[in-house]
């Protein structure tokens, strides 16, 4: 910790940094395809300078870069597009004011840039959903007993979308593939967060989110496969809830102390934009409506008081409101479409001294759908990767 000292400040200013180092190399395999696996170093670097300048105000900047060489599915443009590599780096700076001993005031303004490449022999820069994306926010939280803490955030944020260009991939409805920046959004969003305790040993987190995202250039569509004076506007909503009970201790070999935790939560998407497959001239109401929830459960433990141990398992079902079925050749049907994905996580650690720790990871992921049509978004597929790392915090 160093003290920075002058006239302006009221005490000498504390200067407590914090970083986070992590190098791992592994492989990752898509829907079965073991002769041709993804295999490379993949990294992360977080880098919080915080200053207090005094008991009631700390500034806390931060800049962070990621890496990864990972084959997953990210939903973009509507739907699942299988990714190959990214980059991401943040900067973000926030500030906390400590009003009393139970409420905070907090302010951030952040700035993130992430390249997606979806193919291999795609050059960094190019990926048609390589985006930026910056924002601000506001935020109050109270800190007590019952209520371990509560957050209320309100938040503004513009995503563009600078290379996509809707010709190069098939299949986009006339709402995507006509002009130019049709991906580029606000957003304007809510938060409520709290922690209950539940006992000494047990508690529950709770989250709702809310979002209103207007898009910029993407007009509505008719049914005449024309487009209307007004723009695409998303509502989005998320809600979950956690509860976590720490568990006794057991004796195995070594002592296990277990942390049982179930994720239960749901989200819903309704927008004002259509879909019109120009080429069959066929219009689909609602195409981006949908309705999702999640369950699943985490455990994690540390072993023989140094090394920790965790399992995850979770299963996703979406159900589009209207969004039709296809068959293989494309075809429309009657039926709506709906999805199913499991996931499983395994995660081993290690503590080496002087900052250190050792980190083995996997993870399975199994999705289907009653969708066979996919041209241009993803619905059937498994992944699996596993990675070896060394992590280092400061």
């Amino acid at each position: 910790m160093l003290a920075l000292s002058g006239p302006a400040f009221v005490r000498a200013a504390e200067w407590s940094p914090y970083l986070s180092l992590d190098v791992y190399g592994g492989q990752s395999f898509f829907s079965g395809d073991n002769e041709s696996p993804v295999t490379g170093p993949n990294g992360a670097l977080l880098f919080v300078p915080a200053v207090a300048f005094s008991d009631h105000f700390t500034l806390m900047p931060s800049v962070s870069a990621r890496y990864q060489a990972v084959r997953d599915v990210q939903e973009l443009a509507g739907g699942g597009f299988l990714t190959q590599e990214q980059q991401i780096y943040n900067g973000d700076v926030k500030g906390i004011w400590v009003l009393n001993e139970r409420w905070r005031a907090k302010a951030r303004l952040g700035y993130k840039r992430e390249f997606i490449k979806d193919t291999t022999d795609e050059p960094w820069g190019k990926g048609l959903f390589d985006y930026s994306r910056w924002g601000l926010g506001a935020e109050m939280e109270r800190r007590g007993e019952a209520w371990r803490t509560l957050r209320c955030a309100l938040d503004f944020s513009e995503t563009a979308f600078p290379n996509f260009d809707p010709l190069t991939i098939d299949d986009f409805g006339a709402e995507i593939a006509a002009g130019d920046a049709t991906l580029d959004f606000r957003s304007y969003d809510a938060t409520w967060e709290g922690e209950r305790a539940l006992g000494e040993e047990a508690s529950v987190s709770l989250l709702l989110f809310g979002a209103a995202r207007p898009f910029r250039q993407q007009a509505v569509v008719q049914e005449t496969g024309l487009f209307t004076g007004g723009k695409r506007m998303d509502y989005y909503a998320f809600a979950s809830a956690a509860p976590r009970v720490n568990l006794k201790e057991r004796q195995f070999i070594w002592s296990w102390e277990p942390v049982l935790q179930l994720n239960v939560s749901g989200a819903a998407l309704l927008s004002n934009q259509n879909n019109y497959a120009a080429d069959v001239n066929v219009y689909n109401p609602n195409y981006y409506d949908y309705r999702e929830y999640t369950v699943g459960t985490d455990m994690n433990f540390r072993v023989g008081g140094r090394a920790t141990a965790g399992v995850g398992v979770g299963w996703t079902r979406r159900g589009y409101v209207d969004r039709p079925v296809q068959s293989v050749d494309g075809t429309f049907t009657d039926t709506a479409i709906w999805s199913e994905t499991l996931r499983t996580r395994l995660s081993l650690g290690y503590p080496l001294g002087h900052g250190f720790s050792l980190s083995l990871q996997g993870a399975y992921e199994d999705a289907k759908s009653n969708m066979r049509y996919e041209s241009t978004y993803r619905y059937n597929y498994s992944s699996s990767n596993y990675f070896l790392g060394l992590n280092y915090e400061l």
